[in-house]
């Protein structure tokens, strides 16, 4: 009874067209889901959730721990997808799970996510979107989903300390996968199977589709700038100021109203509230208070070799040393200058002019 009652739901609300078994399981077909876990990403315990884009036909998917559920991590977890099975599936199955679109239990409400809408006709892949309860889910992403994480280990309270490296990983892992048989097909395997999938994809954009959001937003009477719970601080001279603020899944950047670049934050996620500040920033305030630098947030920035001398050097070469990695910090961004005055420390380079002309001659 119970099984008869969801095949007339399934009929009524996918618009009179049921996902049969062989519609399901359409060759070059994929199917998108995500799953929520609660993960420790770089130390800071996070919402996070596991994506899987699943092809069906072959019963090959690939998973991507998300540092939260939003549409710059999940597009973004996509696009690793697709550059490592080197095209685009021509159509894409979209669950609930996604969080790119609501459904109850009479009709489906379509996204109106602007980012998703450019990046779809970006693409220009056709798109669908199934009701949980629909008769097929459990036994395409879903059940996929918790295959991979069985087989991956990828658990609830997983520890991970570079997300990126983590996934990357991640996506061979699932390759060494494809060797299996699929229930509904004994008599090949999952990779045999697999090629007519890669046979029906789309061919990947010369240009990447860049996956990034932009908002104008006003900075507080406290100099601070609210994102998502977390708080980001910016200089004195910024109070009450409007900005245009860009927001990828690993990084926030302010722009002045004529689009000149301002400031770049690291996204921060995380259960708790983080206030977090600009490193260049923190690197200008240190050049007036050298002997704080060891208990400063700066100091997760330093390299062994600076925080060595950071510890044992005099209060006038510290200083001198911060006025360079400042200087060249502003010119030539935070990592040249950490590599610059690592430099400088390991030749015994001091002074300020004498790390400057170091800094000129590094390439």
């Amino acid at each position: 009874m119970k099984r008869c009652f969801r095949n007339i739901v399934a009929e009524i609300y996918q618009g009179g067209e049921r996902l049969d078994f062989e519609n399901r399981r359409a060759v070059g077909v994929a199917e998108i889901t995500c799953s929520p876990i609660k993960a420790v990403i770089g130390g800071r315990t996070v919402k996070a959730s596991v994506m899987i884009i699943c092809f069906p036909y072959s019963a090959v998917g690939y998973i991507q721990v998300l540092s939260a559920l939003n549409t710059e991590c999940l597009l973004s977890a996509m696009k690793a997808v697709f550059s490592h099975v080197g095209g685009i599936p021509s159509k894409q199955r979209f669950t609930p799970g996604t969080g790119l679109f609501y459904c109850n239990e009479h009709e489906i409400n379509e996204p109106d996510n602007e980012l998703f809408m450019r990046f779809l006709l970006y693409h220009n892949f056709a798109d669908e979107y199934v009701m949980p309860y629909h008769e097929n889910y459990k036994t395409t992403s879903a059940a996929l989903l918790s295959y991979y994480r069985r087989k991956l280990k990828v658990s609830e309270d997983v520890r991970i300390k570079d997300l990126t490296a983590y996934n990357a990983k991640l996506l061979s892992s699932c390759d060494e996968l494809k060797s299996r048989k699929p229930n509904h097909c004994r008599n090949k395997t999952c990779g045999e199977l697999f090629a007519a999938d890669l046979a029906k994809l789309l061919p990947l954009p010369d240009k990447e589709f860049e996956v990034a959001v932009w908002k104008r937003r006003k900075v507080n009477g406290l100099c601070e700038l609210p994102v998502d719970r977390q708080i980001y601080v910016l200089p004195q001279g910024m109070k009450n100021r409007t900005v245009f603020l860009k927001q990828t899944a690993d990084k926030l950047q302010l722009f002045n109203l004529d689009y000149s670049p301002l400031f770049t934050f690291e996204r921060v996620y995380s259960e708790d509230v983080i206030t977090t500040s600009d490193p260049i920033q923190l690197l200008s305030i240190l050049r007036r208070k050298p002997n704080a630098v060891l208990n400063s947030a700066f100091k997760k920035y330093l390299p062994e070799p600076l925080l060595a001398f950071f510890s044992a050097a005099a209060t006038k070469n510290k200083a001198s040393l911060l006025r360079a990695m400042y200087a060249v910090a502003v010119a030539d961004g935070l990592e040249k200058a950490l590599l610059v005055t690592e430099s400088a420390v390991a030749g015994c380079v001091n002074g300020y002019e004498a790390i400057i002309k170091l800094a000129e001659a590094t390439a």
